[in-house]
């Protein structure tokens, strides 16, 4: 697989819908990402995938995404 010639769908997967799930948050969309990364089952959180980042001209954000074998969807998208 060439990575250079993937198409990226603008929105997150679906099984249902794969082409057309829900948006991805517009605040990520040239941001500046500060950290990524995933938690510990410590903080009583089963899995996903965390994002810092930082909108262009705003306070630096954190966006949990859960997923499964269903799809992909915003867990939370909170000001830090």
């Amino acid at each position: 697989m060439n990575v250079r010639q993937v198409e990226i769908i603008d929105c997150l997967p679906n099984t249902l819908h794969p082409n057309c799930g829900d948006a991805i948050p517009a605040a990520l969309i040239g941001c500046t990402i500060k950290r990524i990364g995933s938690v510990s089952d410590q903080n009583g959180f089963e899995g996903g995938l965390v994002i810092d980042y930082k909108p262009v001209g705003a306070a630096t954000r954190r966006i949990i995404l859960d997923f499964n074998e269903s799809g992909m969807w915003v867990h939370s998208d909170t000001a830090l």
